[in-house]
Protein backbone atom coordinates (compact mmCIF):
# COMPACT_ATOMS: atom_id res chain seq x y z
CA UNK A 1 0.00 0.00 0.00
CA UNK A 2 1.41 3.32 -0.95
CA UNK A 3 1.19 6.24 1.19
CA UNK A 4 1.05 10.29 0.94
CA UNK A 5 0.85 13.14 3.52
CA UNK A 6 -1.53 15.77 1.64
CA UNK A 7 -2.48 19.10 3.34
CA UNK A 8 -5.97 20.57 2.12
CA UNK A 9 -5.83 24.22 0.99
CA UNK A 10 -8.82 25.25 2.05
CA UNK A 11 -10.20 25.81 5.82
CA UNK A 12 -7.91 24.78 8.61
CA UNK A 13 -5.52 23.29 6.29
CA UNK A 14 -5.22 20.22 8.23
CA UNK A 15 -2.80 17.70 6.83
CA UNK A 16 -4.18 13.97 5.97
CA UNK A 17 -2.47 11.06 5.53
CA UNK A 18 -3.67 8.92 2.18
CA UNK A 19 -3.23 5.30 2.05
CA UNK A 20 -3.95 3.57 -1.09
CA UNK A 21 -3.47 1.05 -3.88
CA UNK A 22 -5.30 -0.43 -6.18
CA UNK A 23 -8.43 -1.83 -4.53
CA UNK A 24 -9.19 1.62 -2.68
CA UNK A 25 -8.22 4.36 -0.02
CA UNK A 26 -7.95 5.33 3.50
CA UNK A 27 -8.00 8.44 4.32
CA UNK A 28 -6.48 9.17 8.27
CA UNK A 29 -5.78 12.29 10.22
CA UNK A 30 -4.65 12.74 13.49
CA UNK A 31 -3.92 8.66 13.90
CA UNK A 32 -8.18 8.57 13.53
CA UNK A 33 -9.36 6.98 10.16
CA UNK A 34 -11.65 9.27 8.46
CA UNK A 35 -12.85 7.44 5.47
CA UNK A 36 -12.14 4.10 3.76
CA UNK A 37 -13.81 3.47 0.51
CA UNK A 38 -12.95 0.37 -2.23
CA UNK A 39 -12.51 1.45 -5.99
CA UNK A 40 -15.50 0.86 -8.22
CA UNK A 41 -16.40 -1.85 -10.57
CA UNK A 42 -15.53 0.87 -13.26
CA UNK A 43 -12.21 0.81 -12.44
CA UNK A 44 -11.65 -2.52 -12.41
CA UNK A 45 -11.08 -2.24 -16.28
CA UNK A 46 -8.11 -0.16 -15.38
CA UNK A 47 -4.46 -1.30 -15.69
CA UNK A 48 -2.68 -1.53 -12.28
CA UNK A 49 -0.85 2.37 -11.98
CA UNK A 50 -4.13 3.74 -13.15
CA UNK A 51 -6.31 1.74 -10.49
CA UNK A 52 -3.45 4.07 -8.14
CA UNK A 53 -3.88 6.93 -9.64
CA UNK A 54 -7.29 6.82 -9.46
CA UNK A 55 -7.41 6.14 -5.41
CA UNK A 56 -5.13 8.80 -4.44
CA UNK A 57 -7.44 11.46 -6.90
CA UNK A 58 -10.50 10.40 -5.23
CA UNK A 59 -8.76 10.29 -1.83
CA UNK A 60 -7.56 14.04 -2.52
CA UNK A 61 -11.17 14.89 -3.79
CA UNK A 62 -12.57 13.61 -0.91
CA UNK A 63 -10.38 15.67 1.15
CA UNK A 64 -10.64 18.99 -0.77
CA UNK A 65 -14.31 18.66 -0.67
CA UNK A 66 -14.92 17.00 3.21
CA UNK A 67 -16.60 14.46 1.46
CA UNK A 68 -17.90 11.57 4.38
CA UNK A 69 -15.71 13.39 7.32
CA UNK A 70 -15.33 16.76 9.05
CA UNK A 71 -12.46 19.12 9.50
Amino acid sequence: MESVRYRRTLGQQATYLVEYDTEGYRISRDGRLRRARPLGAACQAMGRRERQRAARQFAIDDIEKLIGMEE
